[in-house]
């Protein structure tokens, strides 16, 4: 799969989550691959595993409610927070 794969698999519906759900959607600094692509070992029907890195809004900084993750089993995309 190459980088223009990538990119209109992730803008399928079943990834809209990423710019809808709202701790995600601006928040998200940083988009990568897991699994079998990161590793070079990806086939043909190889799933795209998604791994990202978001900020913690002002809010939930403030208010203390940090969030660790946020999961989509669908996709096989994971997505942690920092602050």
């Amino acid at each position: 799969m190459n980088l223009k794969q990538i990119k209109e698999t992730v803008k399928r519906q079943e990834y809209n989550f990423l710019k809808e759900n709202k701790y995600l959607g601006n928040n998200i600094i940083l988009l990568t691959l897991g699994g079998s692509h990161a590793y070079g070992m990806d086939k043909e029907d190889s799933d795209l595993d998604v791994r990202g890195v978001a900020l913690n809004n002002k809010e939930e900084i403030l208010l203390g409610k940090d969030f660790e993750q946020v999961v989509e089993i669908d996709t096989d995309t994971t997505v942690l927070f920092i602050q």
